[in-house]
């Protein structure tokens, strides 16, 4: 339901070893406001999606973890 999604962000980090793309968007749950964070990685031939979703409140605070977490992705160079 496009009327209750809204993307507030894209980055791309083209730059990024792996390179990555990470857009930011808000959903409703009925009275409930959601933060999302998608990040897109691509690595040799595959893409690799990771999202995290939090309540509007705490998103700010989990934000650290969530990136922090998505930076962990890491590859063998044979991969």
């Amino acid at each position: 339901d496009l009327t209750r999604v809204q993307f507030t962000s894209l980055e791309d980090h083209e730059e990024s070893d792996p390179p990555y793309y990470q857009a930011t968007y808000s959903y409703r749950e009925g009275e409930t406001t959601f933060l999302a964070l998608i990040r897109l990685v691509h690595h040799g031939k595959r893409f690799f999606q990771m999202t995290a979703a939090a309540p509007e409140g705490e998103f700010e605070r989990l934000s650290p973890v969530f990136l922090s977490t998505f930076d962990s992705l890491k590859f063998d160079k044979d991969s």
